[in-house]
């Protein structure tokens, strides 16, 4: 692919900024690149849902620079040496330092440390997000892709970087099935094999119940949740949520893509996960939704709406 013809699909503000940050970078001598989710979706020419740089080496004072000539709030992540840029357009910008994780144990968060770009590519989850565009002045707009990414795209295929990969964070395998659902990809064999084994082994149950909420949430965000909601009861991975819920044919309509409603006094954008957890709940006596909503620690007002609804139903 030439680099120009993938650099037209970044809108023209976006375009400045990320010019603006190779250069500084630059005069720092740090090497730059937009990485993950907003260079896989370029690539297949989807609207990007967020934009994420790395920059190797320590990165504080360019980003308190950049939040200066950018006018934009800084929120720092310093356990993961990782920043949120917030403009006042109301966007937002993630920048990471370049880094290395090591897991204490299966599951853990991981404790980072400064690394190399080629370290950070190959710490990633799926060789389709260790997929790099340069942004610096000498290389701007040049590909790197060390894992063969552009090749699974292509294919239409998820694949694991490392085989240990869901043993160190399970959070992976919820996120399969989303990429899996959103494109209508699928996994790799291998893949799929250690998806099995990790369920089999019972390794998402390690995670945290603040973890595990947040990889459902993630899953009824999605503009259309069934394909991927549907690949997770397939492969067994609805009761790490609930051992209560089950997949009906009467409860797809009501996971599936739901424009149109705000026409009926329904928010889309605001409403779509608790109404989409309403009908996962359906199949719950109220005793077990209290039960399973409070281990995720689900706000009190959110179970108390789900309880609500499902009362009068």
């Amino acid at each position: 692919m030439q680099k120009n013809s993938l650099l037209k699909r970044i809108p023209g503000l976006w375009l400045k900024r990320f010019q603006l940050i190779g250069q500084l970078a630059a005069v720092r001598k740090q090497k730059a690149c937009l990485i993950g989710g907003c260079v896989r979706d370029l690539l297949i020419k989807k609207k990007p849902r967020d934009w994420d740089v790395v920059v190797e080496g320590e990165t504080g004072d360019l980003v308190k620079q950049l939040a200066q000539e950018m006018q934009a709030n800084i929120i720092e992540h310093p356990d993961f040496m990782t920043y949120t840029l917030e403009f006042l357009d109301g966007t937002t910008l993630d920048i990471a330092t370049a880094r290395k994780e090591i897991y204490p144990s299966p599951a853990a968060l991981p404790v980072v440390e400064l690394a190399s770009l080629q370290e950070d590519f190959a710490r990633r989850d799926f060789t389709v997000n260790a997929v790099a565009v340069h942004i610096g002045p000498d290389k701007w707009g040049e590909l790197e892709d060390p894992f063969d990414g552009l090749s699974d795209m292509r294919r239409k295929c998820i694949r694991l970087l490392h085989v240990i990969s869901l043993i160190d964070d399970p959070t992976r395998l919820f996120r399969a099935a989303r990429y899996a659902g959103r494109y209508g990809w699928k996994c790799h064999s291998q893949t799929m094999d250690l998806i099995k084994k990790a369920v089999s082994k019972n390794y998402p149950a390690r995670l945290s119940p603040a973890r595990l909420r947040n990889e459902l949430a993630l899953v009824l965000s999605e503009s259309d949740a069934r394909p991927s909601l549907r690949l997770l009861w397939q492969w067994d991975a609805w009761r790490f949520w609930s051992a209560h819920w089950n997949w009906k044919k009467v409860l797809a309509p009501c996971l599936g893509s739901m424009k149109g409603m705000g026409s009926k006094g329904f928010d889309y954008d605001k409403d779509k996960v608790v109404f989409r957890l309403i009908a996962l709940c359906h199949s719950a006596s109220l005793s077990e939704i209290e039960n399973d909503l409070s281990h995720m620690q689900f706000s009190r007002s959110m179970i108390d709406e789900v309880r609500q609804v499902l009362e009068v139903c």
